[in-house]
Parts: C-alpha cells; sequence; structure tokens
C-alpha cells in the first residue's frame, strides 16, 4: 500500500476521534465482520457476483487491516514475511504442488494422490491400499507389490498399462524415496 494511502487512512481515523474505538480486539471484530461482508458478494454464484461490491468490501477489510497493523505497531512487510517463511517451510513445493490438503495431512504423495484419485475416480480410502512400504524393500518386491496393489483397484490390463508406462520411473522414485516409511505409488505419478 503506497504512503500516500497510508495516511489518507490514518487522517481519516484521527480527524474523526475514533482511535479510542479502534481497540485489536474492536478491529478484529470489524475485519471479521467485513471479511463477511466480502463473502456474501458470492453468497449465492461463484461467477455472478458485482465486482464493485467486492471492490468496495475488500477495501473496508484492507482499511480495518491497516488500522490494526497501526494499533499494534506491526510492520506488514515483516509480518507478511515471517508468515511466508512459515508457510514455505509447512508447504514445501515438492509435498504441495496442485494440492489442495492442510499441511498436517501433506505427504510427498499428496498431489500425486489427488491426481490418481481424480483420474481412476478412487477415493481416498482406495488410494491407501496402494500404500507399499518401502523401509529396507529391495527395487524388485517393491515393483511386484506395487502392481499387486495395483491389480487390487484395477483390471489387470489396466495395471499392466500403468505399470509399463512409468516403468522407467519406479527405479528412480524407489532409490530417491526408500527410506519413507511407507510409499504410494500415487507417488510415481508425481513425476509423470
Amino acid at each position: 500500500m503506497k504512503q500516500e494511502t497510508i495516511d489518507r487512512i490514518r487522517r481519516f481515523t484521527e480527524d474523526r476521534d475514533w482511535e479510542q474505538f479502534h481497540t485489536p480486539a474492536n478491529l478484529a471484530k470489524s475485519i471479521s465482520i467485513e471479511a463477511n461482508e466480502l463473502l456474501e458478494c458470492f453468497q449465492w454464484s461463484d461467477t455472478d457476483y458485482d465486482l464493485d461490491h467486492v471492490k468496495e468490501e475488500l477495501a473496508d477489510v484492507l482499511v480495518y487491516c491497516r488500522d490494526m497493523l497501526d494499533r499494534l505497531g506491526f510492520d506488514e512487510d515483516e509480518i507478511v514475511n515471517a508468515k511466508m517463511d512459515r508457510n514455505e517451510a509447512k508447504y514445501p513445493v515438492e509435498k504441495a504442488k496442485g494440492s489442495a490438503v492442510k499441511y498436517d495431512k501433506l505427504t510427498s504423495d499428496s498431489a500425486g494422490e489427488e491426481r490418481v484419485m481424480k483420474q481412476f475416480g478412487m477415493t481416498r480410502e482406495q488410494t491407501q491400499i496402494l500404500n507399499v512400504p518401502a523401509q529396507e524393500m529391495g527395487l524388485e518386491r517393491f515393483t511386484a507389490e506395487l502392481r499387486r496393489n495395483l491389480e487390487r483397484l484395477l483390471d489387470r490390463e489396466e495395471a499392466d498399462k500403468l505399470m509399463t508406462e512409468y516403468a522407467e520411473k519406479i527405479p528412480e522414485y524407489y532409490d530417491a524415496n526408500k527410506t519413507v516409511a511407507g510409499v504410494t505409488p500415487a507417488m510415481i505419478w508425481h513425476f509423470g
């Protein structure tokens, strides 16, 4: 936000002697209220909404956030960058890319698992059948277990097709992940 805009927000509040009402609790409530008014713009449609109304409600949220920053003496760049550092640690690209899974449920195969679920119309429970313990398992056994688990979910022809399609990636994948406690073949599709 430009400094002249920040100054204008501050001047608006000061000119009306509203600082007395800007307690952290009141500002947090106001942010929440305005965020809900923003949400209301999309209440009945994800695509048919009044863009001017969205801008107005979003501006209200930003103004109250700016007021909260001032009240608490926070620097927006500092707190946003600190939060981004935490988010980047919780959601590493190699685990989170293409996945909407929350960080505490995120595994290195979440994105691939979701693609497999979508591609083959599987539920999450069905993909769990694919889990193959990789610790201290040789490549040959790993590949055999992978095939066997795929055949539990798919017909033999479809399992053969997948095994052939990803045959070159299985050894590379196994080497990279053999120390993981449990490995799903969904992770192989992550590289596809």
